[in-house]
């Protein structure tokens, strides 16, 4: 099952134009569709899982729930010899941290990323116009120049980790993510000598 990349930070600014999207702070969660199958497997970053999972199960139910039937419409309408893709969720509640989840909350989900089969994750503009409709995908927030004014923007924001900045698509997918001062104090205070290993 294929693994969501991963993001490196954006350390110095660019006049590159990017689409932004909200980070959301929980744990990657990712669901396959197949055309003969339906969905039919789903995964943490790097295991499989299914519905006994005490901290991804109640994600799977929330995904067929909201997810499974708009998604696999949307896909099939779109692509017509589809084979296989690979949706992308993040999974939290409102007091996850850091991959740490509260086991009382109650959780939900956001898509942030459709892979397709031999081609790859879709362009961020097609993801939009495909999905941006759907309540359960994450944040657009513009398409921005990755320069220091917009930098500090982010930086500087309150209460929230960061953002993630997509340009191209398939193979030739580009992203980067910024994180707020915000997070990473608090990131410090939680994690102290550790917490670069999670930022």
């Amino acid at each position: 099952m294929k693994e969501y990349p991963s993001i490196p930070h954006l350390d110095a600014p660019s006049e590159r134009l990017a689409y932004i999207f909200k980070k959301y702070d929980g744990s990657n969660f990712r669901c396959e569709f197949s055309a003969r199958k339906g969905w039919y497997k789903f995964g943490s970053r790097h295991k499989l899982v299914d519905k006994n999972d005490p901290i991804f199960g109640p994600a799977i139910t929330y995904f067929y729930q909201y997810l499974a039937n708009p998604l696999q419409d949307i896909l099939l309408r779109y692509e017509k010899r589809l084979e296989s893709a690979t949706a992308f969720c993040e999974f939290f509640g409102p007091n996850s941290f850091a991959g740490m989840h509260e086991s009382d909350d109650i959780k939900e989900l956001r898509l942030f990323d459709i892979n397709i089969y031999k081609r790859g994750i879709i362009s961020p503009k097609m993801f939009l116009e495909m999905f941006g409709h759907l309540p359960e995908v994450a944040e657009f927030q513009g398409i921005h120049t990755l320069d220091s004014n917009f930098i500090e923007m982010i930086k500087n924001k309150q209460g929230c980790e960061g953002v993630v900045c997509k340009y191209g698509e398939g193979h030739r997918l580009k992203m980067c993510k910024l994180k707020t001062y915000w997070w990473l104090d608090k990131l410090k205070l939680h994690y102290k000598e550790e917490w670069e290993k999670y930022a």
